[in-house]
């Protein structure tokens, strides 16, 4: 029930203690006020989503909406901080920008991926409020919020990194996603943003910090390029950048949110539909590796199995055609992905966080 919910109910439930005649009725009336009084919303749980230029962070934020709302490309395309919300009773996006001032631009109630890429390339706009719902798995509560923000190494514009870090102190964030391009992984460019990172993690007391190893369906394993020796080697390089016992999740980002459009029958591009097949071949061996592969608490790998095992095992498409997999197998995909064990750590790190 929504802030407005509660005080109407909070209304009527006193205009019924007014009408009440005895005061047995009152009291009784009187007690239906409190649990409404005490219903307040849930606070916002913030979750900050850093990388370098081209890692794939609007991808993750795009998979994890299971939506293609934010553009992404292999260049730099997040010029200002984008805010999404997830309102899963909300009908559609809605969303603002605003100048580097504060001041709203414009606000449009029906917004689309076209008029958010128009506004992140528009000089005046320094930040993009949306809110919508996700199509994540059901446990992904309200009141989230997914802040994208610029690649801080763009060399076309070196005012990015100073709007990363104005996000940093302005945003109170509870959570941070950093993404890790697997096939960039241990560059210069990486550990510089990595080292300027931990110092501010380590002076805000209890924030923790999950690192996204993305692209992963690009590895070619017929070349030595292995899933698991490329977390070991992200986990040693965290280290080195002074991260001690680092999460690491290696994730599919696009193809699982091929895989979500796919399910709910929207157009794929010949390329979609290429890094889609890719996806699928790169599962036919062992289809639950990049769960086993993650270092992640126990409980959140232990809910991605069981969600697994709710599923049915894909089978191989007739004739080759991708669009004849079923809905299930396109959602086992995404469980398979590393995209469903994202989710799961981020609801895990909320219930810890609410808790301390």
């Amino acid at each position: 029930m929504s802030s407005g919910g509660v005080r109407s109910g909070v209304r009527a439930v006193k205009r019924e203690i007014g009408a009440a005649g005895t005061p047995g009725a009152r009291k009784k009336a009187a007690r239906q006020v409190a649990p409404l009084k005490a219903k307040k919303a849930a606070p916002l749980f913030n979750v900050l989503v850093i990388a370098t230029v081209s890692a794939g962070k609007s991808s993750l934020i795009n998979a994890l909406i299971g939506r293609e709302l934010l553009h992404s490309a292999n260049e730099a395309t997040t010029a200002c901080v984008a805010s999404i919300e997830h309102r899963p009773h909300q009908g559609g996006f809605r969303g603002r920008c605003l100048s580097s001032t504060g001041r709203e631009l414009v606000r449009h109630d029906g917004v689309s991926a076209d008029q958010i890429r128009s506004w992140n390339n528009d000089a005046q706009v320094r930040r993009i409020d949306l809110s919508g719902p996700f199509r994540s798995s059901k446990g992904l509560a309200t009141r989230l919020v997914l802040h994208d923000t610029p690649g801080p190494n763009n060399s076309m514009d070196a005012d990015h990194e100073k709007r990363v870090f104005d996000a940093w102190r302005k945003i109170p964030a509870q959570f941070v996603l950093y993404v890790l391009d697997i096939g960039q992984l241990t560059t210069a460019d990486n550990k510089a943003l990595l080292v300027k990172l931990h110092r501010r993690i380590k002076a805000r007391s209890g924030l923790r910090i999950a690192f996204v190893l993305n692209k992963v369906d690009l590895l070619d394993r017929e070349r030595g390029e292995d899933l698991e020796g490329y977390v070991a080697q992200a986990r040693a390089f965290l280290e080195e950048a002074g991260f001690t016992d680092p999460m690491v999740v290696p994730t599919m980002a696009a193809a699982a949110l091929y895989a979500t459009m796919a399910r709910h029958d929207e157009p794929l591009t010949r390329g979609q539909r290429a890094r889609l097949r890719q996806a699928l071949q790169a599962m036919e061996d062992h289809e639950q590796r990049l769960v086993s592969a993650a270092i992640v608490p126990a409980a959140v790998r232990r809910r991605v199995f069981k969600d697994l095992s709710e599923l049915e095992p894909i089978g191989p498409a007739p004739s080759g055609d991708d669009q004849a997999f079923a809905a299930d197998d396109w959602q086992r995909l995404v469980c398979m992905s590393g995209i469903r064990t994202v989710e799961h750590l981020i609801k895990h790190q909320r219930s810890a966080y609410e808790k301390s």
